[in-house]
C-alpha cells in the first residue's frame, strides 16, 4: 500500500487504487474457470476503449480496468453467494463484498458494544477504505464502538457505478453500499463538517501549504521542489492539494474535537488527507495510530502512534530490545550473507519472506570496464541512492534541497578534486518500479564524462554489497545502504535526515561546506565507526527485520481474502489490533 496507480497526493484521496483489483478465480473452494472470467472482462474491455475516446489517456484506462474488475467479481461474487446460502463462508478465494457479507454474519452474533470509541479513516484508494471497514468490524467483535470516518465525494469516485447501465448493480463496485448498511459500525461523512471559517483555515495554513509539496511530488513521483518538466503539473498538483487541505483540514479538526476521547486509525501520514489527520490529532492531542504496509515483509504492517508510519521510532525501539543477545548478532550476520546473496537458499527460516534488492551475488565478476576504474590512485567514494517517489524519502532533506541537487553537488565536487574517486550506484529498484525520475541519469548527466566519477545505473547488475568491499568509504542520502556500507566497516556521510540518524552509526554534517570538508577528511585518514557503532547498527537492522513489523495483513493485501472470527484472529493479527485499541503498548507490551 506504499504506492499504488493514483495512490499518492489528491489523486490519492479521489482515484482508487487498481492494483487491489478483483481476485482471479483460482483452484480450490469457490472456484471456476478463470480463463472464462478473465477473457470476457477483456473482451468487454475492448468494446467499452470507443465509448472513452476524447477522455484523458489516464482517465480511459482507469475506466476500462474497473470496468474489467466489475466483471470479474460480478462472476465472483454469484459463486461466493450462492454458497453463503448454505455457509457462513463464501469460500477461500472471493471478493471484498463477499467478505463483507461474511463479516456482517458475525457481527450479528455480537453483543452490544461497551469499549471505547475508535476512529478510522477510510481515505487515499479502495484498498484502504477496504482495509478500515474490515478493521472497523474486527474492533466491533472485540468489544469496541468503531466509526468510520470518509468522504462522500471521495468514496464516490472510488466506487462510481462500474455496471456502465448493465444493471447488476448489487455485485462489484457496491461494497460501500453495503458497508454503510452495517449497524454494528457507525460512519460519518467528513464532508459534512466542512464549512467555512477563516479563523480556523488561516491556523492550519502554512501546514497547507508545507504538506501540499509533499503530496504533488509523491503523486508525481518526483522530489519536493524539484519537478523538472513537470513544473506547470506540479503547480497544478499543489494548489489542488492546499485547496483539498483547506478544505478538510478544519474538517477534521471540528471531528476529532466530537470525539476527544477516542482513538483513531489512518494510512501512513505522510499522503494526501492522511497528512492533515496527523497535523490534527497532534494538535488536538488525539492518541492516533498510522499503519502502513510493510514492503520489506508481503503482508506485514507497521505501525506508529502521532507520527507517519514510516517516520520509525527508532529510539524507542533501541531501548525496547536494550542489546543484541549472541543468537540475534549472528542472525544479523546470516542476514547480511542473505542480502550479499552468499550461498543461500531465501527460503531458509523467516528469510523466506525477503526480497534480496540485488540482482547478482557479491562473487560476480565486476564488468573489465569497473575493474580498471577501481584499480585508479586515490579514495574511492561509493554513493548510494534512494528511489524517487519512494513515500519514505518525504520531508528528509536537510543541507542539500533534495536527493537530486545532492547528486549533481557530490559528482560537481569529485570533477573538482581528481585525485579522488567516485563509484555512483544507482538503486537496483529504479528499473523494478519503472522509477520516472532516475538518480543513475542525473549522476551521468553531471559527471560529464569525468574520468575519475563511474556511473553504474539502476539497470545493471553489479551487486552493491560487493562494491563496498573495493571502496575506501561511503555516501547515502537516506537510504538503508549507508546502514549497510557502514555495517560493513566503511566510515559513511549521510546527506539528509535519515531513519539512522543521530545515532552515531554515521557521520553527518550540519551544513554543505561541513559535509564537503568530511568526505576530505576521509579521503585522508578513512576511519571508520567503531565496535560499539557496529553492534548498534545491528540492533537497529534486527528492528527493521525482525521487531518493526507484524503480519497483520493478506499477502496480497485485500479485502476480499478477509475472514472475521471472533477470538479466532492470528497471534500477529490480534497482537497488532490490541496495540491499535491500546491494549499493549506501542512495542506491543501489556501496561
Amino acid at each position: 500500500m506504499e504506492r499504488e496507480p493514483g495512490g499518492g497526493a489528491v489523486a490519492a484521496d479521489l482515484e482508487p487504487a487498481e492494483q487491489c483489483g478483483p481476485q482471479r478465480l483460482g483452484s480450490g473452494q469457490g472456484g471456476g474457470s478463470p480463463e472464462g472470467v478473465t477473457g470476457m472482462a477483456q473482451s468487454l474491455s475492448r468494446r467499452m476503449i470507443e465509448r472513452f475516446k476524447g477522455t484523458a489517456p489516464g482517465q480511459a484506462a482507469r475506466r476500462v480496468v474497473r470496468f474489467s474488475r466489475w466483471v470479474r467479481e460480478c462472476a465472483v461474487d454469484s459463486i461466493g453467494l450462492a454458497r453463503l446460502a448454505v455457509t457462513d463462508d463464501p469460500g477461500i478465494v472471493g471478493t471484498p463484498f463477499l467478505s463483507l457479507q461474511q463479516w456482517k454474519r458475525e457481527l450479528e452474533k455480537l453483543p452490544p458494544a461497551t469499549g471505547q470509541e475508535i476512529l478510522l479513516f477510510a481515505i487515499q484508494n479502495r484498498t484502504w477504505v477496504e482495509w478500515m471497514v474490515w478493521a472497523a468490524a474486527v474492533f466491533r467483535s472485540m468489544g469496541y464502538r468503531p466509526v468510520v470516518v470518509y468522504s462522500g465525494q471521495t468514496v464516490s469516485r472510488i466506487y462510481e457505478p462500474a455496471g456502465f447501465g448493465v444493471g447488476l448493480e448489487r455485485f462489484g463496485g457496491v461494497f460501500w453500499k453495503h458497508a454503510l448498511a452495517t449497524p454494528q459500525i457507525g460512519f460519518l461523512d467528513l464532508d459534512d463538517f466542512v464549512r467555512a471559517e477563516p479563523s480556523l483555515e488561516a491556523e492550519y495554513a502554512a501546514f497547507s501549504n508545507r504538506a501540499a509539496h509533499m503530496i504533488a511530488a509523491y503523486d508525481l513521483e518526483v522530489e519536493e521542489f524539484e519537478p523538472e518538466d513537470l513544473a506547470a503539473q506540479y503547480d497544478e498538483k499543489v494548489r489542488e492539494a492546499e485547496a483539498m487541505l483547506t478544505r478538510y483540514t478544519p474538517a477534521l479538526h471540528r471531528v476529532l474535537g466530537q470525539f476527544p476521547s477516542a482513538r483513531a486509525v489512518a494510512p501512513n501520514g505522510q499522503i494526501g488527507l492522511s497528512t492533515a489527520i496527523l497535523e490534527v490529532a497532534n494538535r488536538r492531542n488525539v492518541r492516533a495510530a498510522f499503519v502502513e504496509a510493510w514492503c520489506m515483509r508481503p503482508g506485514h504492517m507497521v505501525w506508529n502512534f502521532n507520527r507517519a508510519a514510516l517516520d520509525y521510532d527508532v529510539r524507542g525501539w533501541l531501548s525496547y530490545l536494550g542489546k543484541l543477545a549472541p543468537d540475534a548478532e549472528a542472525e544479523a550476520d546470516r542476514y547480511m550473507r542473505f542480502q550479499e546473496r552468499a550461498h543461500m537458499s531465501q527460503n531458509e527460516g523467516w528469510l523466506k519472506d525477503y526480497r534480496p534488492v540485488q540482482r547478482s551475488n557479491t562473487a560476480a565478476p565486476f564488468p573489465a570496464q569497473l575493474e580498471t576504474f577501481l584499480a585508479r590512485p586515490g579514495a574511492t567514494f561509493l554513493m548510494g541512492t534512494n528511489v524517487v517517489g519512494d513515500s519514505a524519502t518525504l520531508g528528509r532533506a536537510t543541507i542539500f534541497k533534495s536527493q537530486k541537487d545532492w547528486v549533481q553537488q557530490v559528482v560537481a565536487f569529485f570533477r573538482e578534486h581528481p585525485e579522488l574517486n567516485l563509484v555512483f550506484r544507482a538503486h537496483p529498484d529504479e528499473v523494478t518500479i519503472r522509477a520516472r525520475r532516475r538518480m543513475g541519469d542525473v549522476a551521468a548527466q553531471a559527471a560529464g564524462g569525468a574520468d575519475n566519477v563511474f556511473v553504474i545505473p539502476g539497470e545493471s547488475d553489479v551487486s552493491s554489497y560487493a562494491l563496498m568491499a573495493r571502496v575506501r568509504c561511503g555516501l547515502a542520502w537516506v537510504s538503508n545502504v549507508g546502514l549497510d556500507m557502514a555495517l560493513r566497516d566503511l566510515p559513511v556521510v549521510i546527506a539528509a535526515n535519515a531513519a539512522y540518524s543521530g545515532l552515531g552509526i554515521v557521520r553527518e554534517a550540519q551544513t554543505r561546506e561541513g559535509y564537503f570538508e568530511e568526505l576530505l577528511s576521509l579521503a585522508e585518514s578513512p576511519v571508520g565507526p567503531s565496535p560499539e557503532a557496529i553492534a548498534l547498527g545491528k540492533l537497529y537492522q534486527r528492528v527493521l527485520t525482525r521487531t518493526l513489523s507484524l503480519q497483520a495483513n493478506e499477502r496480497g493485501y485485500s479485502a476480499g481474502r478477509f475472514r472475521l472470527r471472533p477470538g479466532r484472529m492470528t497471534g500477529e493479527q490480534h497482537k497488532f489490533f490490541r496495540i491499535l485499541a491500546g491494549e499493549l503498548d506501542d512495542k506491543g507490551r501489556e501496561k
